[in-house]
């Protein structure tokens, strides 16, 4: 879409705003269910989060262990393949129906949708497909020369402030006059919920909800079929 002076531009986060559950460890379980010799890589990437839970908060660090020990070597082709599968059974199955109905309501309106999320491009971007939006802001993966996974994130974990970083830049470079809507049910989103026009929390957890009150945001409750909100022009 072409940027248009009073356009609104819906940004939504994946892991459990639009979808019910988390999706980084689902991916690697369906992966290795699909090749289970890769069980015998999984002890680093089990240290690995073992020192996160122990207060190593690097989330950089946690994703290029499971990166580097299920996916290390794969051909970017392949791993994509088997991704574009895993990302249609899980929006069949783990979609808020609250999301489908917001994101279509969006779209009837004719405003643009990013996906702005901390998950891998690899199987955000066919996650997104599926859903029907117009950019994707994600967690970018390396490759080497002969385009196999190395388990190195380029750049950092999309998040937080990096997320944020990125939704401004792609604005700024292809709309840079719209009225801004963010969805989240994360904390780790805040970052983005303070830099937009309107921003809603979607099924917080008990932290979130009370960052929420006193803020005044409008709290959403997407397990319901209905869309939660009228955003926006919506």
């Amino acid at each position: 879409m072409d940027s248009q002076n009073g356009q609104t531009v819906a940004i939504f986060d994946l892991d459990s705003t639009i979808t019910s559950r988390d999706t980084h460890v689902p991916f690697y379980l369906a992966y290795l269910r699909q090749n289970p010799l890769k069980w015998l890589k999984a002890l680093p990437p089990l240290m690995a989060a073992a020192r996160y839970l122990a207060g190593d908060r690097d989330r950089k660090k946690l994703k290029e262990a499971f990166l580097n020990s299920f996916l290390g070597g794969v051909p970017h082709v392949e791993a994509s393949a088997f991704a574009k599968t895993f990302a249609q059974y899980w929006m069949e199955r783990h979609v808020y129906p609250g999301a489908r109905a917001q994101i279509g309501k969006h779209k009837q309106a004719g405003h643009v949708l990013i996906l702005a999320t901390a998950s891998y491009h690899l199987y955000a971007d066919h996650m997104a497909e599926i859903l029907g939006f117009d950019h994707v802001i994600a967690t970018q993966i390396v490759l080497d020369g002969e385009g196999r996974i190395i388990g190195k994130l380029t750049g950092e974990n999309c998040r937080g402030d990096v997320k944020r970083d990125a939704v401004r830049a792609l604005l700024a470079a292809s709309y840079p006059s719209v009225h801004r809507v963010f969805y989240s049910d994360d904390l780790a989103d805040r970052p983005l919920l303070e830099d937009v026009d309107e921003a809603f929390l979607v099924n917080p957890n008990t932290r979130t909800h009370q960052y929420g009150k006193e803020r005044g945001l409008p709290i959403l409750d997407w397990r319901t079929t209905a869309a939660s909100q009228d955003a926006g022009s919506v």
